[in-house]
């Protein structure tokens, strides 16, 4: 995959869109047990024109006196961090689209996935929020 779209024609072909804002897009992932995790696919581009793909999903609103106990979790990720965007954190993880393979793609997005929803659960307490 060398461009946008042809992130977006992957995508496509592996997974199932929910929202398509053309420079993004939604993904919303069945977990089992009751739980679904969304997770929103961006085009960035820097200054000099390179362009990135953004990988991020909601965790909620994680309470002040929790916050580095999920710092912590996350440093022990191999890829993803936690930031904040409002009062809501995400977990988010970025790449340049140049020369990033399908793997390069799918691994993250399904790591970047994995961990919103175990940090959503353990200090959120769940997909209400």
């Amino acid at each position: 995959m060398a461009t946008w779209e042809q992130v977006k024609e992957f995508v496509n072909k592996n997974f199932k869109i929910q929202k398509d804002g053309g420079d993004s897009f939604n993904i919303v992932f069945d977990l089992g047990d009751n739980r679904s995790q969304l997770v929103n696919v961006s085009k960035a581009q820097t200054k000099n024109g390179d362009v990135w793909v953004q990988i991020y999903s909601p965790v909620g609103t994680i309470r002040q006196d929790k916050l580095n106990n999920a710092l912590e979790d996350v440093d022990s990720a191999i890829c993803g961090g936690l930031v904040k965007l409002g009062d809501k954190h995400f977990v988010r993880h970025c790449m340049l689209i140049e020369d990033m393979s399908a793997d390069e793609f799918s691994v993250p997005l399904l790591l970047i996935t994995a961990i919103a929803d175990s940090l959503e659960e353990k200090y959120v307490g769940g997909d209400q929020n």
